[in-house]
């Protein structure tokens, strides 16, 4: 284990690199994004905290990040601001220097008010997102991968958590894409859902 607390008391979305070294997590009290250099890879007993972190961008009670494969992209939410945000960083898997793209995905606008975690499909077409409100995964399909201003609501697909949980807080996906896992905090229990390969 890693404690976290020094830095922020109330830690939530989490995301590591395809080696193991590096761990990264969103302070819900902080609104930032922080890494942590692992000295054994995927061991999270030997992090430390690197120093380097990321302040959201509009964005209040970070909840939920998710990174472009090739590490250079970052995304985020926050259950205060029901937004999308996206970063780039010139350093794959390296905060420092990370700068904020300007662009959003106002979910607000399609019904959800309480955005935690976030998921993307590995080729960049499919956005996935957990509210905690309505307790539905949605998903959003990118006209352009990666690209936030093109995405597009579907709204004839969701998948109900609740009555599996009824505060889902946080989402990931296999690297094919064909699996989906939940967790939630009032079962304190992670869940693992099959997708369509489409």
């Amino acid at each position: 284990s890693f404690d976290v607390s020094a830095t922020d008391t109330q830690p939530t979305g989490l995301a590591i690199n395809p080696t193991g070294t590096r761990l990264f997590f969103v302070g819900g009290s902080t609104d930032r994004v922080y890494q942590i250099d692992l000295g054994t890879p995927w061991l999270s007993g030997t992090g430390v905290i690197s120093g380097t972190f990321y302040t959201l961008f509009n964005q209040s009670i970070g909840t939920g990040i998710a990174f472009k494969p090739d590490g250079l992209q970052l995304f985020t939410t926050g259950s205060n601001t029901q937004g999308i945000r996206s970063a780039t960083l010139p350093g794959a898997w390296d905060l420092a220097g990370a700068s904020e793209d300007g662009v959003i995905l106002d979910v607000s606008t399609d019904g959800f008010s309480d955005t935690q975690g976030i998921a993307i499909k590995p080729d960049g077409t499919r956005l996935f997102i957990v509210d905690a409100a309505t307790d539905w995964v949605v998903q959003y399909d990118f006209v352009t991968p990666w690209l936030l201003t093109s995405a597009v609501y579907d709204n004839s697909t969701f998948l109900n958590i609740n009555p599996q949980d009824t505060i889902p807080t946080d989402i990931d996906m296999k690297p094919d894409g064909l699996k989906l896992y939940a967790v939630g905090v009032s079962s304190n229990s992670g869940y693992q859902y099959s997708l369509p390969a489409v």
